[in-house]
C-alpha cells in the first residue's frame, strides 16, 4: 500500500533544524519561517540576545552566501520581535563525505560584542 505522504529518514537539513532547535533556548519557527509572522528557520534567546537561525546544508560543492542573502536574513531578523540578530548556519559535506563540517556565520559586530562580555 502507498501512502500520499513521506515515510523514513529526515532530509539533512530537517536533522540540522532539529539539531539547532534542542539546543538551550531555542524553538523551530512554525512551518520552517514560511509564514509572515515567523520567519527563518530557528529562534532562540541566549544571554547575548536573540539569534534568528537560517539553516542551510550543502554537498561537497560549497555554499555561496550573497550580500542580499544575509541583507535579507537581516532584515526579518530585525522585525522578528524582540528584534533578533541574524545566523546562518551552514552543514558543509566533506571532500570524502564522511565528515561535515559545521560553521555558523554571523556580523564581526555581534562577534565582537560576545567576546566582550566573555
Amino acid at each position: 500500500m502507498s501512502v500520499p505522504w513521506r515515510l523514513g529518514k529526515k532530509k539533512p537539513y530537517e536533522k540540522q533544524e532539529a539539531r539547532t532547535a534542542k539546543k538551550d533556548g531555542a524553538r523551530p519557527q512554525l512551518n520552517s519561517g514560511r509564514r509572515w509572522d515567523g520567519k527563518g528557520d530557528v529562534k532562540r534567546l541566549t544571554k547575548f540576545g536573540t539569534f534568528l537561525y537560517d539553516n542551510k546544508t550543502r554537498g561537497v560543492g560549497g555554499f555561496t552566501l550573497t550580500a542580499r542573502d544575509f541583507l535579507k536574513l537581516k532584515k526579518q531578523a530585525n522585525s522578528t520581535p524582540p528584534g533578533c540578530m541574524p545566523v546562518f548556519q551552514v552543514d558543509l559535506k566533506s571532500t570524502d563525505e564522511t565528515k561535515l563540517i559545521r560553521l555558523v556565520i554571523i556580523e564581526e559586530d555581534v562577534f565582537d560584542e560576545m567576546l566582550d562580555r566573555l
